[in-house]
């Protein structure tokens, strides 16, 4: 089963949701962002400090495509009303900081792929040296391109076409095995290949995924390459976030 998303992810992706609508297809995002009025943006950032935080996590490992700017004297607002665990119950709570952000996002239209870099630049040393155990191959056909989940990992995974070489992999998943006219150039691509986005995003181990039977490609000796349907990933995705 796949381990729940750490609470630094987490305030990464709600950071996310927060920037991503102020964009309106420019560079700039400016937004007030307020604490204590949100059960769990509170729980989640911890405040102004928090804020900064994960500011700061998105500034220093987007590779300059994120910088921010806070004011410099937060607004205090004392008595602000918010909704507890029952609807029709409110409570007067306080004080509330209102602190303004602006953030500038070099490219707004691959803020989610920012995102992405940032996401597995923090989570990194827990997953370099890891060798690739599994590869699922979710298809929908409704979709020119298809999802390769690593390692039962739905957070880290490849949304790809099936063009040349990574068909070769989808077809491995969904038979077993693959005819190809260079089955050898195929299995390097993906076992010796530092610049194939398995290793090149994610920082795996290089590892032997495929091997070359006669004119077959098969998957190698403890690696996992199967096809799952979309509803069962969605599932699984849902019990971990």
């Amino acid at each position: 089963m796949t381990a729940a998303k750490s609470r630094t992810v987490q305030k990464i992706e709600l950071m996310r949701d927060l920037i991503r609508p102020k964009l309106n297809g420019g560079k700039s995002a400016t937004a007030s962002f307020s604490y204590f009025n949100d059960l769990q943006q509170q729980a989640l950032l911890d405040g102004p400090i928090g804020l900064k935080d994960v500011l700061d996590t998105l500034a220093t490992n987007s590779d300059g495509q994120i910088t921010y700017t806070l004011d410099e004297q937060p607004q205090l607002i004392t008595h602000h009303r918010h909704a507890t665990s029952d609807p029709e119950t409110w409570v007067e709570t306080g004080p509330l900081v209102l602190v303004g952000v602006t953030v500038l996002v070099k490219e707004p239209q691959q803020l989610k792929k920012i995102i992405e870099r940032v996401i597995a630049k923090v989570t990194k040393t827990k997953f370099n040296g890891k060798k690739i155990q599994s590869i699922e191959v979710i298809k929908n056909n409704e979709e020119s391109k298809v999802t390769f989940i690593l390692n039962e990992d739905v957070n880290r995974s490849l949304k790809l076409s099936l063009k040349k070489l990574w068909g070769k992999l989808a077809d491995v998943a969904e038979d077993g095995s693959a005819y190809s006219d260079d089955p050898q150039i195929v299995a390097d691509y993906f076992n010796t290949n530092k610049a194939c986005p398995i290793y090149k995003r994610f920082d795996y181990e290089l590892t032997d995924i495929l091997i070359v039977d006669g004119d077959r490609l098969r998957p190698a000796p403890g690696v996992k390459i199967y096809q799952k349907t979309k509803k069962t990933v969605s599932q699984r995705k849902n019990k971990v976030t």
